[in-house]
């Protein structure tokens, strides 16, 4: 009977154990395996909202972009959930000259723009560039003429008063670069409205190559306009502090 009842304890007590490290195991796996894939669905997401940008930038409405546009949408709201963030290692300060902003005063910009866009002024008799051509494509297509007849971007805050260089870097013809500065775009309503001028500041030096100036205060925009050349390439820079220009109302160009 003994024997019966200490065979009977050894069996539970084996049953045990082996259920305990079944446990332990599974316990074990099932984080792991949710860990995988989590980072990789965010990772793709990334990778998707990337090219949809670049769509965008490019202009390009192909059935392929399109696709993109659409799955950037999703994959926004995937990119601020729990998981992400958790597996999203935080974010070091941009170094300077990175396209953004660096905290320190300085900002870089790089991009290329198409073909050249031209106004003429019926007042001066003058052919000037026309930004303001591409300031309203870029509020009514939300901002999918990037590149094709301008190339617009955020001015870095801690730039105003900073002197900055514009500078062609290459392209076809004799590249003439302006820059104008706004402090809003404006909105599609706003465009409608004859009387409305967005407040900027313009850079227009008649020649070969880019500007040099001062980033103006209250500004918070920037198109950079071509009037003479194709798909030139070019360089944005801000450096050492300036004499902040006085912003004035927008001429009809910009």
């Amino acid at each position: 009977m003994k024997k019966r009842i200490l065979a009977l304890i050894t069996a539970l007590m084996m049953a045990a154990a082996t259920l305990g490290v079944g446990t332990a195991l599974v316990s074990q796996a099932a984080p792991d395996s949710t860990t995988q894939t989590a980072p990789k669905k965010c990772k793709k997401c990334k990778k998707v909202i990337k090219k949809a940008k670049k769509c965008k930038k490019n202009g390009n409405n192909s059935a392929k972009c399109k696709k993109f546009k659409k799955k950037a949408k999703k994959c926004k709201k995937v990119l601020k959930s729990k998981k992400c963030k958790k597996s999203t290692p935080r974010p070091t300060p941009s170094p300077s000259g990175s396209g953004g902003s660096g905290g320190t005063g300085t900002q870089e910009v790089t991009g290329e723009i198409q073909q050249p866009a031209y106004y003429f002024d019926p007042n001066t008799q003058e052919v000037t560039c026309y930004s303001g051509k591409h300031r309203r494509g870029a509020v009514l297509t939300d901002g999918a003429n990037q590149g094709v007849d301008g190339y617009h971007f955020d001015v870095d805050q801690k730039t105003i008063g900073k002197n900055f260089v514009l500078t062609a870097d290459g392209g076809e013809g004799t590249p003439d670069l302006d820059i104008t500065f706004y402090d809003e775009f404006g909105t599609p309503e706003q465009l409608a409205d004859p009387t409305y001028a967005p407040v900027s500041v313009a850079f227009e030096t008649r020649g070969p190559g880019g500007e040099t100036g001062t980033v103006p205060a209250g500004m918070k925009l920037a198109i950079v306009c071509m009037l003479d050349g194709a798909n030139v390439p070019f360089t944005y820079k801000t450096g050492a502090s300036g004499s902040v220009p006085t912003a004035s109302p927008s001429p009809s160009a910009s």
